[in-house]
């Protein structure tokens, strides 16, 4: 196991908060935190493959969706998996059967089991991220998704330097990322053509540390900016992993959204989008970031749950038009302003 020690990293919102740190709950116990060793990481690569894919491996096809270092390969192929595949965007990585480029990833496909651990919470379109995936699946695959959202305990990853529970809610220049629930995944799985067999909540305790000042004000800001309580959001923090077990809906393989060809530009989203309440616009968005013409100069953007557009306008300042807006927690509608200050909202249709 390796050390955790306070770093230089943590700069915290309210200074007095510092003051706290020596008894400030610990993100994740130390013993369960993966060591750097070798062996460390093979049973740590064990305890996912024992704890996620319920199915028998032996004689399937298995692509491990974010394989990191490709560990979980090892561990497959000993539970008699035929063909184990991993892949890793980073190329430090790459190796005999870990791959970077799609292609390759294809042509070893599709696959009967594909793991996707903790790659969710660290991708900024999701959207796109399970269109790759579709790419690797037959009628029958069965996709074990691990998740957290980025309100858990130790959503953001910060434990790596600080172990200690939330912290990235309270850092200098935190942003919110990520509020989604268990609701909210099996929507945006379902749009994707994704069937949700099952999904294990796995929770924690919030300790009563966080009900105090000065954290508490911290928590009630996040609260009011996604409109839920303060106790909602303690319930919310509560939800530390989402299991859930994927199928490929039945006749939906190229239905919804298309995934024939991997550069192909596809609608991914249709809006209503209204400002001051008075103004109202249908916008399509498509997959290479334009809106209404895939050559058009309208642009869209999407950071975890902020969302903004971008219209040329000669009138506008600066030339464009910037909407600048949140997602909902359902993920189905949008508010926000523009530059200058009118408001924005909007809806999926």
């Amino acid at each position: 196991m390796h050390d955790i020690k306070p770093t230089k990293k943590f700069t915290p919102i309210d200074k007095e908060l510092i003051g706290f740190y020596s008894s400030w709950p610990n993100a994740i116990p130390d013993f369960l935190i993966c060591g750097e060793s070798v062996e460390s990481k093979r049973f740590r690569s064990h305890q996912i493959i024992d704890a996620t894919v319920v199915t028998s491996l032996k004689n399937k096809k298995f692509l491990d969706f974010g394989c990191g270092e490709g560990f979980t390969l090892d561990i497959a192929k000993k539970y008699g998996a035929k063909t184990t595949v991993g892949y890793e965007i980073d190329e430090e990585y790459v190796k005999e059967n870990v791959f970077s480029v799609v292609d390759a990833i294809k042509s070893n496909g599709p696959y009967d089991i594909i793991l996707m651990y903790d790659v969710l919470d660290h991708t900024y379109d999701f959207l796109e991220t399970m269109k790759i995936v579709r790419l690797f699946c037959h009628a029958d695959t069965e996709i074990y998704v691990t998740t957290h959202p980025w309100i858990s305990r130790h959503g953001g990853h910060e434990f790596h330097n600080d172990n200690k529970a939330f912290i990235h809610f309270f850092k200098e220049g935190c942003q919110v990322e990520n509020l989604l629930d268990e609701g909210s995944y099996r929507k945006l799985f379902s749009r994707c053509g994704f069937h949700v067999d099952y999904c294990n909540v796995r929770k924690n305790t919030v300790e009563t540390f966080f009900a105090l000042p000065p954290f508490k004000e911290r928590l009630e800001s996040i609260a009011d900016r996604f409109g839920i309580s303060f106790a909602l959001l303690i319930w919310k923090m509560r939800n530390s992993f989402y299991d859930f077990r994927l199928r490929v809906k039945k006749g939906s393989v190229t239905s919804q959204i298309p995934y024939p060809e991997e550069n192909q530009i596809y609608p991914v989203a249709i809006v209503s989008h209204v400002i001051d309440e008075e103004e109202s616009f249908r916008h399509v968005l498509f997959s290479n970031k334009r809106i209404n013409d895939p050559l058009g100069n309208s642009e869209w953007s999407l950071a975890g749950v902020e969302l903004t557009l971008k219209f040329p306008d000669m009138e506008a300042p600066d030339g464009y038009w910037v909407d600048s807006c949140i997602l909902d927690i359902d993920m189905q509608r949008y508010s926000g302003i523009n530059q200058l200050g009118g408001k924005i909202t909007g809806e999926l249709i």
